[in-house]
């Protein structure tokens, strides 16, 4: 299995960046091949309310 991961935050503590952290290292685990997306990487405009 082909997962891509990536949080819809850029701040470096947020809740849904470790989440994201978490889930990649579970399925991981069960032996599938995760690529990790850092928004915060491109240079896209970001919504920020």
């Amino acid at each position: 299995m082909k997962l891509l991961v990536f949080a819809g935050s850029t701040r470096l503590n947020s809740f849904n960046r470790q989440l994201a952290q978490a889930a990649a290292t579970l399925a991981r685990a069960s032996d599938a091949e995760v690529t990790h997306l850092e928004l915060a990487d491109f240079d896209i405009p970001m919504y920020n309310a």
